[in-house]
C-alpha cells in the first residue's frame, strides 16, 4: 500500500499550496454568487442547492484537465527548465494580481474585461438549469485561466515524472481545494446565508486580498524558480 514519505509530503504540501492561492482568486465563487442572487430571490432553494453542486462539478472537471494536461506538457523531454519558467511566471502573475486584480472601485469587481463580464453575467442570468450550471463552472476556470495559468504550470512541474499515487495525491488535492471556496459560498447560501452579505465582505476584504494573494505568489514563484525545494530531496 502506498505511503507518503518525508519528500512526497512535501511535495503534496507545494502542490496544494499552489491550489490555494488558485483557489483565492475568486471568479468562480463570485459567479455563483452573481448566480445565486437572481435564483435566490424566487425563494428557490432546492433549485439554488442543484445549481451550486453543478457549477463545483463543472470547476472540478475544468480544473483537473487544464491541470492534466500541463501536467503532460511539464513532462515532455524539452521541458528541462519547466520549474524556473512556472516559477517567474508565478511571480509576473502575483504582480499582477497584487495591482490590478481588483477594480479600482467600490465594489468586489475583478479584472476581468468588461465585455467577458457582461457575457458571464447575460450567461448567469439565463441560467435555469443544472446543465448550464456545470458550463458556467467550466468558463469561469478558463475565464481566470490566464492568472491561474502559472499556477497550474507549477504544480505540473512538480507532478511531473512522479509516482502514480504521488500525482493522484497531488492532483486530488489541488483539485479540491480550487473548487472549495465554491461549494462553501454555495452551502452558506444554501444555509441561509444572504448572497449580498457574502458579496459585501468580499468587497470589504478586497485590498487585504489583492496585497496578501499577489505577495503570496510572488514569494511562491520565487521558491519554484529557485527549485531550492531540489534540496528536500525532489
Amino acid at each position: 500500500m502506498f505511503a507518503l514519505n518525508d519528500t512526497n509530503t512535501y511535495l503534496v504540501y507545494l502542490i496544494a499550496l499552489a491550489g490555494l492561492l488558485h483557489a483565492c482568486l475568486q471568479l468562480p465563487a463570485a459567479s455563483l454568487l452573481h448566480m445565486l442572487t437572481s435564483t435566490m430571490g424566487r425563494n428557490d432553494y432546492y433549485k439554488a442547492v442543484r445549481l451550486t453542486l453543478a457549477t463545483v462539478v463543472g470547476v472540478l472537471l475544468a480544473t483537473g484537465v487544464l491541470l492534466m494536461l500541463l501536467t503532460l506538457l511539464a513532462s515532455l523531454p524539452y521541458a528541462l527548465y519547466s520549474h524556473l519558467v512556472s516559477g517567474s511566471l508565478v511571480v509576473l502573475s502575483g504582480l499582477f494580481v497584487m495591482l490590478r486584480y481588483f477594480r479600482s472601485d467600490q465594489t468586489a469587481g475583478l479584472w476581468v474585461p468588461r465585455t467577458r463580464v457582461r457575457w458571464l453575467h447575460k450567461k448567469i442570468e439565463s441560467i435555469g438549469n443544472v446543465p448550464s450550471a456545470f458550463g458556467l463552472g467550466m468558463l469561469t476556470i478558463l475565464a481566470e485561466f490566464i492568472v491561474s495559468f502559472p499556477l497550474m504550470l507549477a504544480a505540473g512541474s512538480l507532478l511531473a515524472y512522479q509516482e502514480p499515487e504521488v500525482v493522484r495525491a497531488g492532483f486530488s488535492v489541488y483539485v479540491g481545494l480550487v473548487a472549495l471556496p465554491v461549494l462553501i459560498a454555495g452551502m452558506s447560501v444554501a444555509g441561509g446565508v444572504s448572497p449580498a452579505r457574502l458579496q459585501r465582505w468580499r468587497s470589504n476584504g478586497k485590498h487585504f486580498w489583492q496585497f496578501f494573494i499577489g505577495l503570496a505568489m510572488i514569494c511562491y514563484g520565487l521558491y519554484i524558480a529557485s527549485e531550492q525545494f531540489i534540496g528536500n530531496g525532489l
